[in-house]
């Protein structure tokens, strides 16, 4: 790879890890993780009242665990992702159970004890 293309691609992960959230409204935040050459990518996915989905940003850690859903959902809030209007949180099993389930931001972005739903295919 090129260094402009290194540098162009830095640019614009800046850019969108960046950005405001307050300026849209979210109705459904998606969250998962996908393993990419030994290195855990996981990415935030915002869809707005029309059906419109917006990245939200891309997080790096070595597994879908504790600290990583930690800094990924302490991050959405600190940029403004608003939910006091209810959002619809839809994630990965393991981030399910990692996020959702054990952290106190979690709990306050959906509004007291989260009620988690996993998908029957997952629980085989």
């Amino acid at each position: 790879m090129s260094r402009r293309f290194i540098q162009g691609t830095e640019k614009a992960l800046s850019q969108l890890m960046s950005r405001p959230l307050d300026e849209e409204r979210y109705v459904v935040l998606m969250v998962d993780g996908i393993e990419f050459a030994e290195h855990m990518i996981v990415v935030a996915i915002g869809i707005d009242a029309e059906g419109n989905k917006h990245v939200l940003g891309l997080w790096h850690g070595s597994t879908e665990n504790k600290a990583l859903c930690r800094s990924l959902l302490g991050d959405l809030l600190d940029r403004g992702l608003s939910y006091e209007d209810g959002i619809l949180v839809v994630c990965g099993l393991s981030l399910c159970f990692s996020c959702l389930a054990q952290m106190p931001r979690a709990k306050q972005l959906s509004f007291g004890e989260p009620r988690i739903c996993c998908c029957r295919t997952w629980m085989r």
